[in-house]
């Protein structure tokens, strides 16, 4: 069965693409057409989404919970693991499923920057910037 609309969405979520400007990224686009053709990659991937999913959860809650605390010293978030350290674990499963796809992670998810741009709208996206002629 082919990756749902929305499995393709969080792809170019987490690998921090705009699903805006999808059509300027036939290198992704292409890939997910593939993963749509191999069964082994396409159940990777769904894994590597349902981890991803789950890291964003933890990094929104543990980032809710700590929005009102004085002193963080005194909480303690899943088995004793700071924001940072689940965030790396969240770039950690990003980076898979860029290896999953064979394309470099544009955007990082998890960091607080936001979308930074892409070659293609010139702006300072983290990757490979593509060369015309």
């Amino acid at each position: 069965m082919a990756l749902s609309s929305l499995e393709k969405a969080k792809v170019r979520l987490y690998l921090g693409f705009a699903s805006f400007w999808r059509y300027l990224n036939p290198r992704l686009e292409g890939s997910l057409a593939t993963v749509d053709n191999d069964l082994d990659v396409e159940t990777l991937v769904r894994a590597t989404i349902a981890d991803l999913d789950t890291t964003a959860e933890t990094v929104r809650t543990m980032s809710v919970a700590a929005a009102g605390l004085k002193r963080v010293d005194d909480v303690e978030y899943f088995k004793g693991q700071q924001l940072s350290e689940v965030r790396s674990i969240g770039r950690m499963h990003a980076g898979r499923l860029s290896i999953l796809t064979g394309v470099p992670i544009e955007n990082d998810f998890f960091s607080e920057a936001g979308y930074g741009g892409d070659p293609y709208l010139g702006g300072n996206g983290n990757g490979s910037t593509i060369k015309l002629g």
